[in-house]
């Protein structure tokens, strides 16, 4: 008595399942093009409305050198942990709000169509809530609202552990992406300079009032 032959059996269960399987694509085959072809529209749609971002980059060197006061020839040396440190210090303020906020006041970003006070999901539903009775922004609430998004498009960052700090900032723009990296970091320099400048201001003050009291005595 021969065996069972279980290997063709296997085999040819094996062939019908295929053969259903393809019966159902074959069944199917239209639902699966029409599935694609609203895929790519969808794909074609979202690549047309998508707005493209540009990114603008400034550097900005930092020298760590410390200048005497008596004598601004003379150059007091620096240790690396210092002049390390000095420079993430530079970085917390060229990001810093108040940075920020002269940019967006030279470069008027409050009237910006793209930084600028817009009206959001939340402040559609809410006017339509208010039937129109809407009230304007204060002052501070439109800078509130261009200080959060310019935030959110800026990058300011130290280059490995260089002296130099990239300044990038990113806009539907790219010739606004250049002139706010370019802004940002003028008005960085300009603000440090007032700095230093009132730093010296108050020492000769205090100089004065020491050699006041020195001739008096």
């Amino acid at each position: 008595e021969k065996p069972p032959k279980i290997a063709d059996k296997d085999i040819s269960e094996e062939q019908f399942d295929l053969r259903d399987v393809f019966d159902l694509l074959r069944r199917q085959i239209r639902l699966i093009l029409s599935t694609i072809a609203i895929i790519a529209a969808m794909a074609g749609i979202a690549t047309l409305t998508i707005t493209p971002i540009y990114s603008a980059s400034t550097l900005v060197l930092f020298d760590p050198q410390r200048n005497s006061l008596l004598d601004p020839t003379a150059q007091a040396p620096a240790s690396l942990a210092d002049s390390s440190a000095r420079v993430d210090s530079e970085v917390e303020i060229l990001r810093s709000d108040g940075i920020l906020l002269q940019v967006i006041r030279s470069a008027n970003l409050v009237a910006d169509p793209e930084f600028g006070v817009r009206p959001g999901l939340r402040d559609r539903i809410a006017a339509f809530l208010r039937s129109g009775d809407a009230q304007p922004l204060t002052e501070q609430e439109a800078l509130g609202r261009a200080l959060d998004r310019l935030k959110k498009s800026v990058s300011v960052q130290r280059l490995g552990l260089t002296y130099v700090i990239s300044v990038t900032v990113s806009s539907q723009d790219p010739e606004k992406a250049a002139e706010l990296a370019n802004t940002l970091a003028r008005t960085y320099i300009t603000h440090q300079v007032r700095v230093k400048v009132q730093g010296l201001l108050d020492a000769r003050d205090a100089i004065r009032e020491q050699t006041e009291a020195l001739r008096q005595a």
